[in-house]
């Protein structure tokens, strides 16, 4: 979901040596930018205004056609030489289809926020009402768990006020993922407690809304750890 630690992932995964190619590294409401491919994005805006929906307004289904599928292909063909590499956008959970088709193996990687945080988030980017922007990420987080029953190897973090969880967490992604370079958790640059703006608990959730994120809370990547797997790792 938009809003929801997506590029602090992003950016610290990059760190760790995902090669994103060219993306957005400055935003004004995300000052180390949002990681995205604008081909990327543009390609995921298409599907879904063609399917009659937006970003806010996210169809249940898209349909990939030829100048999709080139588009899809003229983008893995530009990472032929990497060894590491993907990219990051939230409008992915409603076109992930069309990149199955080609790329099976796809890793995937997901975080979820609190809801209110995103709302107030969205809020202040967008002028979104409250509601709305709660609708909004049951929508988007809907479908994220639709896709973890689906593939239930994929990670998922999970981005709150607590910054040194996360840093510990994605570390240990980072080593799950085989990524090539080795970060420990106190000495990563991406993540600034210094970004966050917006913080949850000051309204009642919705109850679906409510019952979702609990849903989510329980499939955490750092709770998928094996009993038998200490916490513990060398960060």
């Amino acid at each position: 979901m938009h809003r929801s630690g997506t590029s602090l992932l992003t950016g610290t995964l990059q760190e760790a040596g995902l090669v994103l190619g060219d993306v957005v590294t400055a935003a004004p409401h995300n000052r180390k930018g949002n990681r995205e491919s604008l081909p990327i994005r543009a390609l995921h805006d298409d599907l879904m205004q063609r399917a009659g929906g937006d970003w806010d307004r996210p169809p249940q289904q898209v349909s990939w056609q030829p100048v999709h599928t080139a588009l899809r292909d003229a983008v893995i063909d530009s990472h032929l030489h990497d060894s590491f590499w993907g990219f990051k956008d939230p409008r992915t959970l409603f076109c992930l289809e069309g990149w199955l088709d080609v790329l099976p193996n796809l890793q995937m990687v997901a975080i979820v926020r609190h809801p209110e945080a995103v709302a107030r988030s969205l809020q202040a980017r967008n002028g979104m009402a409250l509601a709305d922007g709660l609708e909004l990420w049951r929508l988007y987080n809907a479908r994220l768990l639709d896709w973890l029953e689906r593939r239930p190897g994929m990670p998922l973090l999970h981005f709150d006020d607590d910054l040194g969880r996360f840093r510990v967490d994605v570390v240990a992604l980072t080593t799950t993922l085989a990524l090539p370079r080795r970060l420990k958790s106190d000495a990563l640059r991406f993540p600034d407690a210094a970004l966050q703006h917006q913080r949850s608990g000051q309204e009642p959730l919705p109850p679906a809304v409510d019952a979702l994120y609990q849903q989510l809370l329980e499939r955490r990547f750092s709770l998928c750890f094996p009993p038998e797997t200490p916490r513990s790792l060398d960060l």
